[in-house]
């Protein structure tokens, strides 16, 4: 896909840069123009500085509280970003699985990907044959480095393994198809809605419900569009 629309940027793992508050900039403002329509309150855009990566939440851990329920979560949120809700209360304003199982499934994976790293060195008979030595060792600098992400990850997961616990919080949205994602900038979380079309939608309140390792101490939002 081709990223046309943005409210603000979001690439790859390295989302969101740390801010010194939910202002709005001029580029954050020329954005608005050209991705949204109309503003509701809970929209609170970073004011990005610097190019700091931040931890992406598994996108199968977020999920949008339909639109029947979104009077009643709104309601139960009150003046609160984000609240800790049950399980059952989570079962009821979202889809989302189990994220234990998620965890498991996702490991194995991460596990094999390694695997065939280790079973595939870059340096085999072959590669010696093709590339000289400077460029063996530019491979193995990158092999090692998405080495060091997939155990990165699965160490991460592990620890949030007996940690996650629901919580519904306010997000925005598009009137448009999309799904949320959402990133961690140390305490604060960064919930994002990516759609999809090529003009100006509204913009619409959707609380969400996420499975997180600790409680956010504020949370920002952020739309994009791509077609």
């Amino acid at each position: 896909m081709k990223l046309v629309l943005i409210a603000a940027s979001i690439c790859g793992v390295a989302l969101w840069c740390l801010h010194d508050g939910p202002t709005r900039n001029a580029e954050t403002a020329e954005a608005a123009n050209e991705v949204f329509t109309t503003v509701v309150d809970w929209y609170r855009p970073y004011k990005q500085h610097g190019n700091e990566i931040q931890i992406k939440v598994p996108n199968e851990f977020i999920g949008s509280v339909p639109r029947s329920l979104r009077d009643e979560a709104a309601l139960l949120l009150g003046d609160s970003e984000a609240i800790q809700v049950t399980k059952e209360q989570a079962a009821k304003f979202s889809s989302i699985g189990e994220p234990e199982v998620f965890i498991a499934a996702r490991i194995d994976k991460l596990k094999e990907k390694v695997k065939f790293f280790e079973e595939h060195p870059v340096d085999d008979a072959e590669s010696l044959k093709r590339y000289d030595k400077a460029e063996i060792e530019e491979q193995k600098e990158r092999r090692q480095a998405i080495v060091d992400d997939l155990n990165s990850e699965s160490t991460r997961l592990l620890e949030w393994k007996n940690e996650l616990k629901p919580y519904l919080i306010k997000a925005v949205a598009l009137q448009a198809g999309g799904s949320f994602g959402a990133t961690f900038a140390f305490d604060d979380l960064v919930v994002y809605f990516v759609a999809l079309g090529t003009r100006p939608v509204p913009m619409e309140r959707c609380p969400v419900v996420a499975f997180l390792p600790r409680q956010p101490h504020k949370v920002y939002t952020a739309v994009e569009m791509i077609e």
